[in-house]
């Protein structure tokens, strides 16, 4: 599907196209749309955002994950398949156990940025480095 371009026509704007050429808001396409309501879909659930900021810490096995929040592995491991599938994660067999992390992808990066922002009012510059690790913005800042 191609992109659908809406015109400007408020009398306002229409004075502003004679002066500076043709403006228009271009929007993403339906399939844009479509993607980025199921990353907020797999996003929009506590459980898995618990599960993230743990991935975000370092490779952890689904036992640990299970305990820290109190939950069976079968239902942690639920939440971990639908990650999974969306890119979010990736993981490691360590003999029977199975390690998880945040993918090093773009989909890992967007989502460890994402929880960056979403907790920036309520961790402090060393807090989010001791939780998060360096990121490419603290140590861009610092040159």
């Amino acid at each position: 599907m191609t992109k659908k371009e809406l015109p400007i026509c408020a009398p306002e704007h229409n004075q502003e196209l004679h002066r500076h050429g043709p403006v228009f808001h271009v929007m993403p396409s339906d399939d844009d749309f479509f993607e980025a309501a199921e990353i907020f879909r797999q996003l929009c659930d506590g459980t898995r955002l618990k599960i993230l900021w743990l991935l975000a810490k370092g490779e952890i096995c689904v036992c640990d994950i299970a305990e820290t929040l109190g939950m069976s592995a079968p239902a942690v491991s639920h939440h971990l398949r639908s990650l999974r599938q969306m890119g979010f994660i990736s993981y490691r067999r360590a003999g029977k156990a199975v390690n998880y992390s945040l993918a090093r992808n773009p989909e890992g990066d967007r989502i460890r940025h994402m929880l960056l922002d979403a907790f920036d009012s309520t961790l402090g510059q060393e807090q989010r480095v001791q939780e998060f690790g360096q990121t490419e913005e603290m140590e861009s800042s610092e040159i």
